[in-house]
């Protein structure tokens, strides 16, 4: 018999390579070829094979899927006894697929798979085959009808094992004492059976003081540990367990592994001081990584992998208006909240790409962060990956901050590089045009920018690198010496900053020519007064020079004569500068003399304004054109201005000056002829307005006899605004004016004139804006001379000013239309493609056509109100004539054929039945003659206001069912059927005979025009409100009949198809907005009618 221990021994070995050798040596003693290790980590058994059993079993679920395939029938069973644990193991045997048996030590097949086994108990399968087991005893294994010899080689192979076992039991001694953990095993009594030298080091014990004594009793401090609590807890549950526990005596802590056993239990300890330091270090790591992020100045959020926040420090609270507590587990998404700053659409959050791609990423430009009170910020972000050891993301960490001033002070910094590469362009092109040339040079002396004037003036150009290559030019002193590079001009202001203004330098051209140059200089210099460029302005004097000369004694001669003459006198050059000025010219102008204004054309000083004070372009000027033409003007008129702006006119005449065919300048001579032009212009304006005034009121005379003559509103209208446009002078016209369609709307109507009606008909009527406003209110008439320049103009969506495809209008001019009670009719409003077209004239024209038109459409409205009330009480005779005639002729034409019967003694013919009939068609005509009659008074009721409401509490439904209970047998003749969806209890607080009105009124409608086709009636409540509705499926009524049928003697059909006056409706309304209700029609023609009556439970009324 193999000795128990050594199987114990195995089982314990902490290293899987010993015991898969131990193993392998008591398989091999056993006479077996090979053997699976089945059990997990530690090994608890082995398996010698049998014929036909798997030699590979490759894990633990396959083994145990063999195991459950096995029958559950018990060939034997055995307790083994070891004399060294002192303890029994039960053996079972069961019968596998193959009919070989199976032998389990421990008895139960699942325990060999469990995780939680441990190592103090081995499990041994052992497979016995091609012998019958016929007994077996307690204590000692005994196979009566085994082959004898297989036992004695059983026997031999077990002691040759024993001894193998042994070896290796020394061997695991040492292994035991190698390992670096602490191992102790205890019994079930908890006394120590096994210890290695850690575990003495550990327990501060020799292994003499510890084997076969009991835990608690040497170290009694330990009870009621969390070590006993855990050892217990391992023994009861049969688990292995893992806890932590600290040693005072070694000031270490220990990660310890308890791995019980039916035997007792196995414990491990593994010192892991060093790991709980590194965790403490890592947890001050993170305290000080939080504390850290809490105090930097940038914003800082941290998001899980689900986007949700677990992190935000003060800065980015404050950014986003969330606390830490209020943030944390709220989506990324919610808390920082991002548009796009200019297109105010959301913008990308960065943390999805992080999460997808594991990069870096930054927000786009313009980016504007949203608090949670809506506040703006403009941000830099950036968001980055957190991760773990291995490289897996676990989260997001995103960095921003607020750049609003910084965002605002690039955005200043754009706009002004913007501004001064507009300025650089503009300069450019101003330098272009200068008649001066301009040349600007770097502190080297390199020549960087210049003019065409510049190459035109110097007869072309040489480049300069510095100051010493302007010795390539050859220019002359007054005094006749040459320039040296150093002593030009530009070479001054560059070397010492000199300005130099106007030095004339006798210049040999590149051409070959010679000529006179007048040239400045001065440095250009920055904000440290350092010098930075200097610019050189150089402009051809030959000329100049030579025309010196020759007017300096025509001066002389003139001066004289000039000084004295009453006329204004101007002398120009070819360019038009002034370059003579008379004292008469001086007092006119309010120039004290000709140095403010000889540096530019004379036009620009006396002649640069219109008379609307726009600018006057010098290139329309006649008196500049006169003299670059070389033409004499005479005693033309012109409007000039003074120095101080203000307008005079004059009577002018200018003389060009030439020399050999070419111009030279001019002469110009003027008178102020102010007074002269007030005195015409009073005479002139008197003469006007008398007849502007006569030739007005014969207008108005002429239009007003043809207008007031008119009685048709159209026509009327169109007159009107045909004459007034003429009248006016006006490009177009149009009379917007108000008026009713026959269901009573109101209608803001126009006509126009001047142009097609097509014109306006894309365009909505006129509002009451601050420009149409006065018009429609009456608060008197608007004439402007351009309308779009006035403050009230263009200040109302969606135009903001003229729709797009509108005509023209700058002139305009609108006139209230107002009735003699006062009330605001419409008004008449001209526009004009031009300027200042409307006069006062035009204004009073437009006036008394306005006055003319009010008394005019009064008559019309008036005329048409007579002729409507005429029409619709012969309407209403005629129909209740008919209406009336109708039950009055029936029951005649009854009486006469009852009274023939009794006269010849027929009394057969009037039996009960008969009786009842005629009775009853009797009761219905006269029933038709009361409601008719009922109909006709409540009109008169509602005309004079005494229809009355007398309002009771009653239920609506059951005054529907009552309504239709009384009319089934009109239903019934009419061939129709009747649905009524109804509850009780619609409890409201209304007139109960005038809404019995109401539902009689609809039904017997229903019943008329429904065709026999089925009839519907629903009572039901909403809130506060409670909602009938009469529908059929008969005729219906077509769209634009459905508002009108609610008027007064209005029907759906012609009165020849289906009786009745027309009032049924128009009262229905009536009393249902008595109610405080609403009353609405839905159809379609053809396809039946439903009336919706909506009242409230508990009108308040007055």
């Amino acid at each position: 018999m193999v000795d128990q221990r050594l199987f114990t021994l195995i089982g314990s070995l902490s290293d899987a390579g010993h015991r898969m050798k131990a193993s392998k040596k008591i398989a091999q003693s056993m006479g077996a070829d090979d053997l699976i290790i089945f059990a997990k980590d530690p090994v608890l058994g082995i398996l010698l094979p049998a014929p036909g059993f798997p030699q590979t079993l490759p894990n633990g679920n396959e083994w145990k899927k063999f195991v459950q395939s096995c029958t559950a029938e018990a060939h034997f069973s055995a307790n083994l006894k070891s004399p060294y644990t002192k303890s029994t193991t039960p053996v079972i045997g069961i019968k596998a697929p193959d009919d070989s048996v199976l032998a389990l030590l421990g008895g139960n097949p699942d325990l060999v798979l469990s995780v939680e086994i441990t190592a103090i108990i081995p499990l041994i399968v052992a497979a016995f085959y091609n012998e019958q087991i016929s007994s077996i005893s307690r204590g000692e294994l005994e196979v009566e009808t085994l082959n004898f010899k297989r036992i004695q080689a059983l026997s031999e192979a077990l002691d040759s094992t024993r001894r193998t076992l042994e070896e290796e039991l020394r061997k695991s001694n040492s292994i035991l004492n190698s390992i670096t953990d602490a191992f102790f095993a205890l019994d079930n009594d908890w006394r120590f059976t096994e210890v290695n030298l850690q575990a003495e080091t550990l327990l501060g014990k020799t292994r003499k003081d510890l084997i076969d004594k009991k835990l608690w009793d040497l170290y009694p401090e330990a009870l009621g540990s969390n070590s006993q609590i855990n050892y217990e807890r391992a023994i009861r549950e049969q688990h292995s367990l893992r806890f932590e526990e600290f040693f005072p005596l070694h000031k270490r802590w220990y990660e310890v592994r308890a791995y019980p056993s039916p035997h007792g239990l196995a414990v491990y300890f593994t010192d892991i001081s060093e790991r709980i330091l590194a965790a403490e270090e890592i947890k001050q790591s993170h305290e000080w990584f939080q504390t850290t992020l809490r105090s930097i100045g940038d914003a800082v959020i941290a998001v899980d992998v689900e986007r949700k926040v677990t992190f935000i420090n003060k800065v980015a609270e404050e950014l986003t208006g969330w606390t830490q507590d209020e943030a944390k587990g709220q989506l990324m998404e919610q808390v920082f909240h991002i548009i796009h700053e200019t297109s105010r659409k959301p913008a990308p959050n960065p943390v999805e790409r992080v999460l997808k791609e594991g990069i870096v990423v930054g927000l786009a430009n313009h980016t504007a962060l949203i608090r949670r009170d809506g506040k703006e910020f403009i941000i830099e972000d950036s968001a980055a990956p957190i991760k773990d050891s291995t490289g897996k993301i676990t989260g997001v960490v995103l960095v921003f901050r607020d750049v609003t001033d910084d965002y605002a002070k690039n955005k200043k910094l754009q706009e002004t590089y913007s501004e001064l590469q507009s300025e650089k362009s503009r300069f450019n092109a101003i330098l272009q045009q200068m008649p001066e040339g301009v040349l600007i040079a770097e502190p080297s002396g390199k020549l960087i920018l210049r003019n065409a004037q510049m190459d035109e003036m110097l007869g072309g150009f040489l480049p300069c690198e510095d100051i010493e290559e302007y010795g390539q030019y050859k220019g002359y002193k007054k005094n006749g010496e040459p320039y040296l590079s150093h002593e030009w001009p530009l070479a001054r202001s560059l070397l010492k900053g000199e300005i130099v203004q106007n030095e004339e330098i006798q210049f040999d051209r590149l051409d070959g020519t010679q000529t006179i140059i007048s040239t400045s200089s001065a440095p250009i210099k920055n904000e440290h007064g350092n010098i930075i460029a200097s610019v050189v302005v150089i402009h051809d004097i030959s000329q100049e020079k030579q025309l010196e000369a020759d007017l300096r004694h025509q001066n002389y001669l003139t001066k004289t004569i000039t000084d004295n003459a009453a006329s204004c006198l101007f002398m120009m050059d070819k360019k038009g500068h002034p370059t003579f000025m008379n004292p008469a010219a001086m007092k006119v102008t309010g120039y004290s003399s000709l140095e403010e204004i000889k540096d530019k054309p004379l036009h620009y000083a006396v002649h640069w304004k219109k008379p609307d004070g726009s600018h006057y372009p010098m290139e329309e000027c006649p008196i500049d054109n006169a003299q670059a033409e070389l033409k004499k003007v005479q005693n033309q008129e012109e409007i000039f201005c003074t120095k101080d702006g203000r307008l005079f006119p004059v009577s002018y005449s200018i003389s060009p000056l030439e020399r050999n065919g070419e111009v030279i300048g001019s002469v110009l001579e003027f008178r102020d002829i102010t007074e002269q032009k007030f005195i015409e212009s009073e005479f002139h304006s008197a003469i006007s307005e008398r007849d502007q005034s006569l030739e007005t009121l014969e207008k108005i005379n002429k239009v007003g006899q043809r207008v007031t003559a008119e009685l048709n509103m159209e026509k009327l209208t169109q007159q009107v605004t045909d004459d007034a446009t003429r009248l006016t002078g006006a490009h177009f016209g149009a009379f917007f004016y108000f008026s009713s369609d026959v269901q009573g709307n109101s209608l803001l109507l126009n006509v126009v004139s001047g142009v097609p009606k097509e014109a306006f008909s894309k365009f909505p009527n006129p509002r009451a804006t601050a420009v149409f406003a006065p018009t429609f209110k009456g608060e008197g008439t608007v004439r402007s001379a351009d309308i779009t320049k006035d403050a009230r103009f263009g200040h109302n969506a969606p135009y903001n000013g003229l729709p797009p495809g509108h005509l023209p209008v700058k002139s305009y001019l609108a006139v209230s239309v107002i009735s003699r009670t006062g009330e605001i009719i419409g008004g008449l409003f001209f526009g004009h493609a031009k300027e200042n077209v409307f006069t006062e004239q035009a204004e009073k024209i437009a006036e008394g056509l306005a006055s003319q038109a009010a008394v005019a459409m009064d008559n019309a409205r008036l005329y048409r109100r007579v002729q409507e009330s005429v029409k619709m009480r012969d309407d209403f005779m005629s129909i209740a004539s008919h209406e009336l005639k109708t039950p009055l002729t029936s029951l005649k034409l009854q009486s006469q054929m009852r009274t023939r019967k009794l006269k010849k003694d027929e009394l057969s013919s009037f039996n009960k039945e008969a009786l009842y009939k005629m009775f009853e068609s009797d009761s219905r005509q006269i029933e038709r003659l009361a409601r008719l009659i009922d109909d006709m008074l409540d009109i008169s009721r509602i005309n004079t206001g005494k229809l009355s409401i007398q309002p009771e509490s009653f239920d609506l439904c059951n005054l529907v069912r009552d309504v239709t209970e009384r009319y089934s047998t009109h239903i019934t003749d009419y061939g129709s059927t009747l649905k009524l969806d109804c509850v009780s209890g619609i409890n409201g607080n209304w007139d109960k005979f005038r809404l019995e009105q109401v539902v009689t009124n609809l039904l017997t409608n229903a019943l008329r025009y429904g065709q026999g086709k089925p009839i519907a009636i629903s009572v039901s409540t909403s809130s506060d409100t409670a909602v009938l509705s009469v529908s059929d499926e008969g005729i219906g009524i077509a769209k634009e009949n459905q508002k009108r049928i609610f008027d007064r003697f209005e029907r759906a059909i012609s009165a020849n198809e289906i009786s009745g006056l027309g009032l049924g409706l128009f009262i229905v309304k009536q009393i249902v907005e008595m109610h405080q209700g609403s009353v609405e029609v839905v159809s379609e023609l053809g396809k039946g009618a439903k009336f919706i009556i909506t009242l409230p439970l508990r009108p308040k009324y007055e």
